[in-house]
């Protein structure tokens, strides 16, 4: 009668095999891309480049900086909307921020709502005492301090809160640097 000895860890073995193949067919694979190397664009007979192999793709051209325009004035002509009572708007200086994308942090007994003016699209999502909102202008125009309003629940509370995190963007999508936040309040 012959004993067979049973390994304690079968499973461990079988993934040891299936790590060894793996690194083996790698490195035969590699080994025949670099010992035959890259094909070659190939012409037909007659000259031209083969239909199979010219499917390069047309360079995209660059995009051409714009100049910096220069915000317009805010008047209650082109923004009608001010923060109405109970309303903490938002303002974002330096004046050629485009996009910004903000980390706040509100204690969970607040309760409070985030709107975008119609010149903005923007997002929120709020997990326990932190809310993130992400906004971007629609036009090539600046974010006003009526872009973001936060209003709280209960009527002419306070709201308490602190910037965690913040970002915005140019026009170009560079970073803008030495972005201040603050709250703004301006009511009709």
């Amino acid at each position: 009668m012959e004993v067979v000895a049973l390994s304690p860890h079968p499973f461990k073995e079988k993934h040891d095999m299936f790590i060894r193949t793996a690194l083996m067919t790698l490195t035969l694979c590699l080994g025949a891309v670099t010992f035959l190397g890259c094909p070659q664009t190939g012409t037909t007979e007659k000259g031209a480049p083969d239909a199979q192999e010219s499917t390069q793709e047309a360079p995209t051209p660059e995009r051409k900086p714009q100049p910096e325009q220069s915000p317009e004035q805010e008047t209650p002509e082109n923004h009608p909307k001010l923060c109405n009572t109970g309303e903490l708007c938002v303002d974002i200086q330096p004046n050629n921020a485009r996009a910004c994308e903000l980390v706040l942090s509100i204690p969970n007994t607040t309760a409070v709502t985030i709107s975008f003016d119609e010149s903005v699209r923007g997002r929120w999502l709020r997990k326990g005492d932190r809310i993130a909102i992400v906004m971007f202008s629609k036009k090539n125009n600046a974010l006003t301090h009526h872009a973001l309003k936060l209003k709280s629940e209960k009527a002419e509370s306070t709201i308490p809160w602190n910037i965690q995190k913040q970002h915005c963007y140019d026009w170009n999508g560079h970073p803008i640097s030495n972005v201040t936040i603050q709250p703004v309040k301006d009511t009709q």
